[in-house]
């Protein structure tokens, strides 16, 4: 597995040979999924790298800036402000659509696979028993700031290319189902809702 660091030095380098590209772009190039590449750039390369009003990419020792969305914007360095421009940086990528992961990652998956339907098994207890659902749970705990719970069903295949020429597969949900957390409870499995559920835009382009 690439430790943190590693992949912190291999996104700084594409920015410095191609500045101002987007969070999409990196992970792309690199094979890794857009919540990771985030999570470097308002971590480890907090500092290092900026962003501007177009929502792209640049060294902080950049010269190459032209235009006037490519002002270096200043940030706060606060909770707070990380989570905030996180989820600015997810509704400027609103035209994309809905929730998609790559299928495989040498930095662990986003999602685990079910044997069933738990809708149709009369409980969503039996999610959980699942060792791999538990792990995903864990996650979402510990960073509850960037990541939400959901169930995908049906689920799409699409094989996918960079221009680079790498290939690989990306796994969009057609229908997301939420979970709702037990108020009483902390420690409690979340449960699933009895809300329709939402239709996710990137499955149907």
């Amino acid at each position: 597995m690439v430790e943190r660091s590693e992949l912190a030095d291999k996104i700084l380098k594409l920015l410095e040979e191609k500045p101002g590209q987007k969070a999409r772009d990196l992970a792309t190039a690199l094979s890794v999924d857009k919540a990771e590449i985030n999570s470097i750039l308002y971590g480890v390369l907090r500092g290092k790298v900026a962003q501007d009003k177009a929502y792209r990419w640049w060294p902080r020792e950049s010269k190459n800036v032209e235009g006037p969305d490519s002002t270096l914007t200043q940030k706060l360095d606060t909770p707070l402000s990380r989570i905030c421009s996180y989820y600015l940086d997810c509704l400027n990528h609103d035209d994309q659509g809905g929730v998609s992961v790559f299928a495989s990652s040498n930095f662990g998956l986003d999602y685990a696979e079910l044997t069933k339907m738990p809708a149709f098994s009369g409980s969503s207890e039996e999610l959980f028993e699942n060792e791999a659902v538990r792990k995903l749970l864990s996650r979402v705990r510990r960073d509850r700031g960037r990541l939400s719970l959901a169930l995908g069903y049906p689920v799409l295949l699409k094989k996918i290319r960079s221009k680079k020429g790498w290939e690989g597969f990306i796994v969009a949900p057609i229908f997301l189902f939420g979970f709702r957390d037990d108020a009483s409870s902390r420690y409690a499995s979340p449960a699933l809702t009895d809300e329709m559920p939402q239709i996710n835009n990137t499955a149907l382009r």
